[in-house]
């Protein structure tokens, strides 16, 4: 993922290219509100996969619904959607990307 940083620290997106030609991925980001039970207080996950149900399914592999069917995060956004948001300069409560998350592969950021 490239990336490089922005106003306060806050990592800055660009758009991403799949690791394996063969397999297209998009990316998901699943965004962390204040509540405690979050795996995270603010900030976001990047999901790469090749479709919204493989992204969920890897997410909850990596934070387990707290309530059955509910995932554990405050929302989930498209590449396009996310981008319109402001939190890829801003950041969500001042934090950025907490960890990227692909099938067989996780990459932790420390913020």
């Amino acid at each position: 993922m490239a990336q490089g940083r922005g106003e306060g620290g806050v990592m800055k997106l660009k758009k991403q290219t799949p690791l394996r030609s063969d397999v297209p991925l998009q990316s998901f980001y699943y965004v962390y509100g204040s509540w405690e039970g979050y795996p995270f207080c603010g900030g976001w996950s990047v999901v790469r996969a090749e479709n919204r149900a493989k992204a969920d399914s890897l997410f909850r592999r990596r934070h387990p619904d707290r309530t059955t069917g509910t995932l554990n995060c405050a929302f989930v956004y498209t590449w396009d959607e996310f981008m319109q948001t402001g939190m890829s300069i801003k950041g969500n409560f001042g934090i950025g990307c907490r960890e990227i998350i692909e099938e067989n592969y996780v990459k932790e950021i420390r913020v």
